[in-house]
């Protein structure tokens, strides 16, 4: 069932209270209600749409640096420069994001991966004439 003293190998890891744990091995655990998710105007949506077509339609839909297409993974869009250039499709590339996780290592400056994966998306792009 619940073991506290298991660590989970997820870094957002946070430790419970005893009392907490009790409670949740009675089932009188209650938690507290959520805030509901932000909504995203028909705008944005739009935005995102056309620059997704955009990025797949200059890249194709397979991720830039593993190669995967779009059978085989969940695509996603990935700004190089975050979005200090906005939605400028020269600097969007598809990567993939869910088995090797390539756009999940960029999105996160505190993985140690992030720079090098950074150096390999900008290596392979001055290999394709991009840059």
């Amino acid at each position: 069932m619940f073991d506290i003293s298991r660590r989970a190998f997820n870094s957002t890891f946070r430790p419970i209270s005893k009392k907490r744990a009790q409670d949740i091995a009675d089932g009188t655990y209650r938690p507290k209600p959520r805030k509901p998710l932000r909504q995203i105007s028909k705008k944005t949506r739009r935005r995102i749409a056309d620059y997704r077509a955009a990025c797949f339609a200059r890249w194709g839909e397979r991720c830039l640096l593993c190669g995967r297409d779009a059978t085989q993974t969940c695509l996603d869009c990935h700004h190089i420069d975050g979005r200090t250039n906005g939605d400028n499709v020269e600097r969007i590339v598809p990567l993939c994001n869910r088995f090797c996780g390539c756009r999940a290592h960029n999105h996160n400056g505190m993985d140690a991966r992030f720079h090098e994966l950074k150096q390999q998306i900008e290596s392979k792009l001055n290999e394709m004439g991009e840059l």
